[in-house]
């Protein structure tokens, strides 16, 4: 099959949304989750449609690009990433010729280098491997929320099922606070957790609470708040697209933890989700290493499945050139090195100042590379 790739940075939302829905896209292939990874990366989003020789979009793919400041760097080390891999209705074959395309167009735009995180992806092990990328093991988890609600409850170990009535009969309840203030209380917790477990945290920046707010009035975020006694002790976001649920952000507090309030939360999250009709419950993932994070994913019922982040150097040239760069940044004098360079920073730790407008000329918004 031969494929027109068509990249974009910008399209109707709503038609986006419908068309990577009906070809099988989840959370991450979404018009508002394209939107907001671009703003909290400093870069510009990509749309990427696969075209057959019908006409017929079969594929389709989103992520974003972003440059370096100066030349010779902003035209051969610009670097995509992407959250999920491409869908195709899980037809194998045009995912590989659509995730060539990809590498293609990105190639001849300059990019030397892509990064898959492979979040809500179950194809992404086969698909990255059989590509060439260098693979970091990771898993995700996810809960078939079509059975009935007994066979789903069984399905929890004996002490698990004991957890959520210990928690009930210990005052534990859940809300939906699907709003900014909602989000605030996920970060607020998410944060202490990160802190209980030695990890360091950072503010969030005007820009990227703006891009939240966006992002929650898209609806495509749902939040619940666990509460005891009705004080919050812990909270976790979902992004919601397509029939199914993905976990984005959780934490809880040491009294939370104490009295299984994230359990609670997450049997909760199965049969409001199941209610609502949605398919599927991404619970999110652990890295290969992160044993004890498996662990409890794994025994609210949900299939584990080997989702590795990939990362490719898809230009020589450029990835030299890249290595340069790095080699340079490293050797600059304290307070130049300061200086952000922006659209790369490190994923997840995005700062405020971090702008988008370094993108590639090439890609223009509205039309087709």
């Amino acid at each position: 099959m031969s494929l027109n790739v068509q990249c974009l940075n910008q399209v109707d939302p709503v038609e986006w949304d419908q068309q990577a829905a009906s070809l099988g896209g989840r959370f991450y292939h979404c018009h508002a989750a394209t939107i907001y990874s671009a703003r909290l990366l400093g870069a510009r989003p990509l749309f990427i449609r696969a075209i057959d020789e019908t006409g017929r979009c079969v594929g389709v793919a989103t992520g974003t690009i972003a440059s370096p400041n100066h030349w010779p760097f902003s035209r051969y080390c610009r670097q995509a990433m992407f959250a999920a891999t491409p869908v195709a209705n899980s037809d194998e074959q045009t995912e590989a010729e659509l995730l060539r395309a990809i590498e293609k167009r990105l190639r001849a735009q300059g990019a030397c280098r892509v990064e898959f995180s492979s979040y809500h992806s179950p194809n992404s092990n086969r698909l990255l491997a059989e590509g060439g990328y260098a693979l970091a093991g990771r898993h995700e988890y996810e809960v078939d929320l079509t059975r009935d609600i007994d066979e789903l409850f069984s399905a929890l170990p004996s002490y698990r099922r004991s957890e959520v009535r210990r928690a009930e009969k210990r005052g534990v309840t859940v809300e939906e606070v699907s709003t900014p203030e909602g989000a605030d209380t996920v970060r607020r917790f998410h944060d202490l957790s990160m802190e209980h477990r030695g990890a360091s945290t950072h503010r969030l920046g005007d820009t990227i609470l703006e891009a939240r707010r966006e992002l929650i009035a898209s609806g495509r975020v749902r939040i619940l708040v666990s509460l005891l006694h009705g004080e919050p002790v812990g909270a976790e976001s979902f992004g919601v697209f397509n029939h199914m649920a993905y976990g984005l952000e959780a934490g809880s507090s040491e009294l939370g933890k104490r009295n299984f309030s994230s359990v609670y939360l997450n049997w909760f999250a199965i049969r409001l989700f199941r209610q609502d009709g949605l398919a599927r419950l991404g619970l999110g993932g652990a890295k290969q290493q992160e044993e004890s994070l498996r662990k409890f994913k794994q025994r609210f019922g949900a299939i584990e499945t080997p989702q590795p982040t990939g990362v490719r150097i898809i230009s020589r040239f450029g990835g030299r050139l890249d290595a340069l760069r790095q080699r340079l940044r490293k050797a600059r004098p304290a307070h130049q090195a300061q200086k952000p360079d922006r659209g790369l920073q490190p994923q997840h730790r995005p700062t405020a100042e971090t702008a988008a407008d370094d993108a590639p000329a090439e890609i223009s918004k509205g039309e087709g590379t």
